[in-house]
């Protein structure tokens, strides 16, 4: 790969880009001024044949396009995600992906126990979540530094020192976190915490999907990245599947 190639996100992470934009407005769009069509779904040609199905449907794409968006990134080289352009264009999907959700909210909410519950109960959870993942992930990172005792006499000490620091920090942080939940979810309503460990989950979940990858298939230097979804029109019957499935 070339030296301009390396310094250039994918092709296909600015195609789910996109779609994450175009998804996104639509969801704040329908929100703040409505529709007069609340059946039809752009770049997928689908009907709902419900209309009340709209947002909850679109929050699906989003989140699935989001999916998609992500792992795209990831298979950017590290150089193109460093540039200072790639990281704003890249944070600011994310936040205009996340801001149509947290509008969305009240309405996807609508009908059930979570209704009436404060949304910041939701993000203390992800917060949460976020955390504990990528405090867990940073240790098993360092561990994986620490040398075996067998093999080539080495002047370098078994466990590095960087490895030794990092336990004697994480583990408070981790134990601190857990105590904190568990205190907040005191006084939580019951509605939020029959959903919170879903919702501590997802960070983490997500968290580990991008390790894996990382420890499987980025280390393949020789083969290449291994694409996840090699083309849009893949990807678009994928979300067309899911569409039929829910509708």
């Amino acid at each position: 790969m070339s030296e301009g190639n390396k310094k250039s996100l994918v092709e296909r992470y600015y195609k789910w880009e996109l779609s994450v934009l175009i998804t996104s407005l639509l969801l704040i769009f329908w929100q703040v001024f409505g529709l007069n069509d609340a059946t039809s779904l752009p770049l997928l040609d689908v009907k709902l044949r419900d209309p009340s199905k709209f947002p909850f449907v679109v929050s699906i794409i989003l989140a699935v396009e989001f999916l998609f968006l992500l792992i795209e990134w990831k298979q950017s080289e590290e150089i193109a995600r460093r540039t200072l352009a790639s990281r704003f264009r890249f944070n600011t999907i994310v936040i205009l992906a996340v801001a149509a959700i947290w509008i969305n909210l009240p309405t996807l909410t609508k009908g059930t126990a979570l209704a009436e519950v404060s949304r910041f109960w939701f993000v203390f959870y992800l917060i949460i979540g976020l955390a504990i993942g990528m405090l867990i992930f940073t240790l098993i990172d360092v561990t994986l530094m620490i040398r075996p005792e067998k093999g080539k006499i080495s002047p370098l000490a078994r466990i590095p020192v960087a490895t030794k620091c990092v336990y004697m920090g994480c583990w408070p942080i981790v134990f601190a976190l857990l105590i904190l939940s568990y205190k907040v979810s005191c006084h939580a309503p019951l509605a939020v915490l029959q959903v919170a460990p879903w919702l501590i989950g997802l960070p983490i979940s997500v968290i580990f999907v991008g390790e894996l990858k990382d420890y499987f298939f980025f280390m393949m230097k020789k083969v290449g990245a291994f694409h996840f979804a090699r083309t849009f029109p893949t990807a678009e019957k994928f979300l067309r599947l899911t569409i039929i499935f829910i509708i």
